[in-house]
C-alpha cells in the first residue's frame, strides 16, 4: 500500500492514513512474530513430551530402587544397589540434558529468526 497525497485521499476518517501506515509497519512484524512464536511452542511442547517420558522412567528407577532394597540382606547390598542407583540416574539426566538441548538446537531457537527480525529492523 502506498499513502496519497492529501489531496487525492478521500477518507473522511481523519486517521485513516496513520492506520494504513501502521499497518504497513505492522504486517510484516506481526508475521515475523507468529513464526517465531510457533517455532517456540513447538520445541518447548517436544521438550515437554521428552520431560515427561524421563519422569516416567525416573519414576520406574526409583520404585525399582525400593524393591531392590526390600531384598538386600547386607550392607554390602544396599551399597552397592544405592551406588547402582545414583549411576544410573546421573546417566540417565546426562542423556536427557542432550536430548533436550538437541531438540532446542534442531529447532534453531531462538537463533533461527535472528536474520529474519534483523531484516525488520532495516
Amino acid at each position: 500500500m502506498m499513502l496519497l497525497p492529501p489531496e487525492e485521499r478521500q477518507s473522511t476518517n481523519p486517521l485513516s492514513d496513520e492506520i494504513e501506515a501502521l499497518s504497513e509497519i505492522a504486517t510484516p512484524a506481526v508475521a515475523a512474530a507468529t513464526s517465531f512464536l510457533q517455532h517456540t511452542i513447538e520445541s518447548m511442547a517436544a521438550c515437554q513430551t521428552d520431560w515427561i517420558g524421563f519422569l516416567n522412567l525416573r519414576w520406574h528407577e526409583n520404585m525399582g530402587l525400593a524393591s531392590q532394597l526390600i531384598g538386600c540382606h547386607s550392607p554390602l547390598e544396599i551399597q552397592t544397589a544405592y551406588f547402582g542407583y545414583w549411576v544410573r540416574a546421573a546417566e540417565q539426566y546426562s542423556k536427557e540434558y542432550q536430548r533436550l538441548n538437541a531438540i532446542v538446537r534442531a529447532d534453531g531457537l531462538p537463533y533461527r529468526h535472528v536474520d529474519s527480525l534483523r531484516e525488520l529492523r532495516g
